[in-house]
């Protein structure tokens, strides 16, 4: 009902019955409308019973006044509504901001290490330490039916327990390593693979043969083939660990366990004694190449000096 033009009807002696009634109604259906048609009254007299003896000529221009600024002329918006639009998209935009800051970063698709080990979470909270020296892991799926990785170099890998999504690490075309939740350390990198499990189950498909292997279990290629046993080696991890640890292991032993823990290459060839013949029993933390070089030179009596990235050992003895 447009209100307006009732009333501007009313006043011309052109509504009917209906729409006097009409007004009526209109009028008793909140308290604001009540208190426009008193401001009427106050503000205009000679309103007699059904508005017959009201100023019409008055009332017409002041009412089509009003219809034709609505009709023609842009309608203003009242100052408080302004503030309140002005308001409105503040709170929107602060929101917006809000919203975008507090919305977790996306996830990377890869991951390479540096100089050091890199350690991250997964999106499924599987958390995966990259070695040091450039391990790049990929994330090749979205997560949504399962969780599909392909890694280059050395990982360790703590997979969030989840049987309906299985957690398959892709070696290449056709190998894979699948998991559902376990902790294992995985080498795939030049021709070289080497699987050690830590807790729960691994399938392992390779060369078209499927292993299974259970904590403690060890998968190495050698010679093209996939060998399996149970691992005896305490420093697989040592590079995670910042652990070495010879527990009554040959000196030749220790020395391919320091090559592979700090990257280098010892060569004792010159040694004037047998080295296989050396033991030894110690345990290093966090300690640098020299330091362990030192303590097993104080041990064993050997001389070293490194040359162009590469130990050289004289004079090995067995005290």
């Amino acid at each position: 009902m447009n209100i307006e033009k009732l009333l501007l009807k009313v006043l011309n002696d052109e509504a009917s019955s209906k729409e006097y009634a009409a007004l009526e109604s209109w009028k008793k259906e909140s308290e604001e409308n009540l208190k426009l048609l008193q401001e009427l009254q106050t503000k205009h007299t000679d309103i007699q019973d059904g508005y017959k003896d009201y100023d019409k000529n008055a009332a017409w221009h002041k009412v089509e006044s009003r219809i034709l600024q609505s009709e023609q002329a842009p309608q203003q918006k009242p100052a408080y509504l302004k503030w309140i639009m002005l308001a409105a998209t503040l709170l929107v935009g602060l929101f917006g901001l809000w919203h975008l800051s507090n919305q977790e970063p996306a996830q990377p698709k890869d991951y390479k290490s540096a100089e050091q080990t890199m350690q991250f979470a997964l999106e499924d909270k599987t958390d995966i330490w990259l070695r040091d020296g450039g391990s790049e892991l990929k994330v090749i799926s979205n997560f949504e039916e399962e969780r599909r990785v392909a890694l280059t170099g050395e990982a360790f890998f703590d997979v969030a327990h989840d049987i309906n999504r299985p957690f398959i690490i892709q070696l290449d075309n056709q190998d894979y390593v699948r998991v559902v939740g376990t902790s294992f350390n995985l080498l795939n990198e030049g021709g070289e693979f080497d699987l050690t499990l830590y807790s729960g189950v691994v399938e392992l498909k390779m060369n078209n043969r499927t292993i299974t292997l259970q904590k403690g279990d060890r998968a190495k290629k050698v010679n093209g083939a996939i060998v399996k046993y149970r691992n005896n080696d305490d420093n697989i991890i040592s590079w995670k660990s910042n652990d070495l640890v010879f527990d009554n292991i040959t000196i030749v032993e220790a020395f391919s366990v320091i090559e592979n823990h700090f990257k280098t290459t010892i060569d004792y060839s010159s040694s004037t004694n047998n080295p296989a013949g050396c033991a030894i029993k110690s345990k290093f933390t966090n300690e640098s190449l020299d330091r362990v070089l030192s303590e097993l030179s104080d041990i064993l009596g050997f001389n070293y000096k490194t040359l162009n990235g590469k130990v050289l050992i004289k004079d090995l003895a067995c005290n």
